[in-house]
């Protein structure tokens, strides 16, 4: 574990990220500028939901099932 702390290419979640934006560019993708920031372990494109944006999308999904 000691070696991960000095070693230059820094934590496990940055090298997972250059390493899949370098295969993505390898293979022809132009990913973008935040797309290593997606690797962050404190990513969250989205906000969390409240407890009534949950309850209204369940009951609107048992309404269209019940059909």
């Amino acid at each position: 574990m000691a070696y991960y702390k000095v070693e230059p290419f820094g934590e496990d979640w940055a090298r997972t990220a250059r390493a899949t934006m370098f295969t993505a560019i390898a293979l022809g993708a132009k990913p973008g500028d935040s797309f290593v920031e997606m690797f962050l372990p404190s990513y969250d494109p989205e906000r969390e939901m409240t407890e009534d944006e949950i309850a209204a999308k369940i009951k609107a999904f048992v309404d269209q099932q019940g059909r």
